[in-house]
């Protein structure tokens, strides 16, 4: 049916489906790359960035040795919800949920000063995330 459907709304919505079937079986990595491949073909598509970002999520505990390297999974997922809120004003509501979520479980500035890390800096996250993104605190 993917093969011989030509809206590509439509065919975002197949491959989102997929993803969440990889997601179901245990597969993160796959799951990502399918929702990836839904929003190539509808860049507006925000409930893929949001899966993509629950998927980072689940993946907290195994994406890291310390506080610090776990909690910045949740910048990616914030990166995620963000873009999710930013293109797709049909889920701003739920988007926002996730983006305040997110936001609270970022490392306090405690926890990136023990790091011996600042603000703004770079970091790339371990495991099958592979994500750089910047260094930011929940505020606390």
């Amino acid at each position: 049916a993917f093969e011989l459907e030509t809206d590509p709304l439509k065919k975002a919505k197949y491959k989102l489906k997929f993803a969440q079937a990889a997601k179901s079986r245990g597969q993160l990595s796959k799951a990502r790359s399918l929702a990836r491949e839904a929003l190539k073909y509808n860049p507006s598509f925000g409930k893929a960035y949001l899966l993509i970002g629950r998927l980072y999520q689940s993946s907290v505990n195994q994406c890291g040795n310390s506080e610090f390297e776990k909690r910045m999974v949740y910048a990616a997922a914030l990166r995620m919800a963000q873009r999710a809120y930013s293109v797709d004003p049909s889920i701003s509501s739920v988007a926002n949920t996730y983006v305040a979520n997110y936001r609270a479980n970022l490392p306090s500035k405690k926890v990136i000063f023990t790091e011996g890390k600042k603000v703004g800096d770079s970091y790339t996250i371990k495991c099958w995330i592979g994500e750089t993104v910047r260094v930011m605190s929940s505020g606390k």
